[in-house]
């Protein structure tokens, strides 16, 4: 006769059991001592782990310095204001300026208010209005002036209805003029600046000297 069914479940339980041991017997190696540990501390410690690694690394890993700040420095005695507000004058301008030294000359189309050049009695005195720059929304850039390197002049702030021969007429009292060239836009409308050409660059250095002279009621501004 066949073995009946409570044989075979007593033998299928006594296999299971064989097994869970041989595999429970297996997991406690003596060079794996991880079934000492339980399971969450296992976790813990591999955390642990991953967190020194990552401090190394970042204690090995070279900083990049920060990159400095660059500081505008005045290279003359005139700087350029922008943004000005429309609610002051002429005068409160001046006074809001005077802050930082003494103003010898402040040159500026009154009407639309864009840019304002003030110049100051001292190089000193244009590096502390600077400092100005952001106080009631106004900014203040420091003017490089030209000296004249080069036998070409670029004249800026020039009138829109300006012509060719009324720039000639102002600076041939400086030198000898070869050639002067107007700047447009796509639409053929006037920039508001020129390239002058000297007949020598000792005649450019001459026509420097013009810079901030008015012309037409606005003051020119010349840059090489």
């Amino acid at each position: 006769m066949g073995r009946s069914r409570t044989d075979i479940k007593l033998n299928l339980k006594k296999r299971l059991q064989n097994c869970s041991r041989e595999k429970y017997s297996s997991s406690k190696d003596p060079e794996n001592l991880n079934w000492l540990v339980p399971p969450c501390s296992q976790k813990s410690n591999t955390g642990a782990a991953a967190s020194s690694i990552k401090e190394e690394e970042s204690r090995e890993k070279p900083t990049t310095p920060s990159t400095p700040q660059v500081q505008r420095t005045a290279t003359s005695n005139t700087v350029l204001a922008k943004s000005l507000p429309f609610s002051m004058d002429k005068s409160e301008l001046i006074e809001f300026f005077k802050q930082a030294g003494e103003v010898v000359d402040a040159r500026c189309n009154w009407d639309n208010k864009k840019r304002l050049y003030i110049e100051y009695a001292t190089v000193e005195a244009a590096n502390k209005a600077l400092e100005l720059d952001g106080q009631r929304n106004i900014r203040v850039y420091p003017v490089r002036l030209t000296t004249g390197a080069s036998k070409i002049l670029v004249a800026k702030n020039l009138k829109p209805s300006i012509t060719k021969s009324q720039v000639i007429e102002f600076f041939k009292q400086a030198a000898v003029i070869s050639d002067v060239r107007f700047s447009f836009t796509e639409n053929g409308d006037f920039r508001g600046h020129c390239h002058i050409e000297f007949a020598t660059e000792h005649g450019a250095k001459n026509a420097a000297k013009f810079n901030g002279e008015y012309l037409l009621d606005r003051p020119v501004w010349l840059c090489s």
